[in-house]
């Protein structure tokens, strides 16, 4: 029996190799680094027998792109933990990217796991608010509300035109306009979501941060 199993084929000597992990984060900006993590548990052999890959591709596409996972020194006996760190590229289409984990005999140069792991999805953001700051931290009913907000341009070029607003419940589903449009077509804005603006046509350099100072914000 002990020799059966020795001659056996790479995937069956393998078949108690289990491989779990995924994206460290749901979703990433363009232009950022996506981290993948993996763990091998069922591992027979010294701890570099294993070559792990993780392979990246945008859903509904042929192409991939194969990274080398690197070995963490955090890992136990029979359990291998491994991590790979893909740039993104800054002109990489949105959208859903999957993530499949195959591990290769580095003896034999055989496939001898594969494993689907967690997708994550990428993003294009080009203005992120770094920080937003309140003077108070407890507000009595009708107390004016003041803010100050430090913005940061993400992309390689000047951001103009910009509108900030504060406002108590603004979410990308829910419609800032309500009721019907005037006579000049302008509809008047949603009062329930208590809009405040802060700035209009704001610039942002390249790469650039700008501080909007403590200012009344709403109530």
């Amino acid at each position: 029996m002990l020799l059966a199993s020795c001659l056996a084929p790479p995937e069956l000597c393998a078949q108690a190799l289990s491989v779990g992990g995924g994206a460290g984060d749901s979703g990433y900006n363009v232009g950022s680094t996506a981290t993948i993590r993996a763990s091998l548990k069922g591992v027979e052999g010294g701890a570099n027998r294993y070559a792990v890959f993780a392979d990246i591709q945008y859903a509904g596409t042929t192409a991939v792109t194969s990274v080398q996972m690197d070995q963490q020194t955090a890992s136990a006996p029979g359990d291998l933990r491994y991590e790979a760190a893909w740039p993104i590229p800054s002109d990489a289409p949105t959208g859903l990217y999957t993530v499949v984990v195959h591990v290769e005999d580095r003896s034999t140069h055989q496939t001898v796991a594969t494993e689907k792991l967690r997708s994550f999805a990428v993003y294009r953001k080009p203005v992120r608010i770094v920080r937003t700051d309140l003077d108070k931290t407890f507000y009595s009913p009708g107390e004016a509300v003041q803010c100050e907000v430090v913005l940061q341009n993400l992309t390689d070029h000047e951001m103009t035109g910009l509108r900030i607003e504060f406002s108590n419940a603004n979410y990308p589903w829910i419609s800032t306009f309500s009721g019907e449009a005037n006579l000049s077509g302008k509809q008047p804005e949603n009062p329930a979501l208590a809009l405040k603006v802060l700035r209009e046509n704001l610039a942002l350099p390249a790469h650039g941060e700008t501080t909007l100072p403590m200012m009344p914000a709403g109530m």
